[in-house]
């Protein structure tokens, strides 16, 4: 958590991270501008980094095991001539390219 502190990502599937939440600091950083404001919820060992696209990952400590644990949130436009299935797999892709540039492992 402290690397990712130290050195957050800039660009989350080619996108750039425009918001930086901080839960456990309790403050919000707009990237672009460098702005911070107060983040008014509870205090805990958690980053989120936000994209333009409205991509969000969150990060924070296992509470009972020594490893970090990554929650991965994206948006896509609905095509109304696409088949769900075939959308749903489009984000599956994203989700996967987002784990793969930031590491992660099952």
């Amino acid at each position: 958590m402290v690397a990712y502190r130290k050195n957050p990502p800039l660009q989350i599937g080619g996108l750039p991270v425009i918001t930086i939440h901080d839960y456990l600091a309790q403050e919000t950083l707009d990237v672009r501008s460098g702005s911070r404001k107060p983040l008014q919820l509870l205090k805990s060992d958690v980053l989120q980094f936000l994209t333009a696209d409205g991509t969000k990952v969150s990060v924070r400590p296992s509470g009972t095991e020594p490893k970090i644990k990554f929650y991965i949130a994206v948006r896509g436009e609905f095509n109304p001539n696409a088949g769900v299935d075939e959308q749903l797999a489009l984000l599956d892709e994203k989700i996967s390219r987002i784990a793969t540039e930031l590491q992660i492992t099952k």
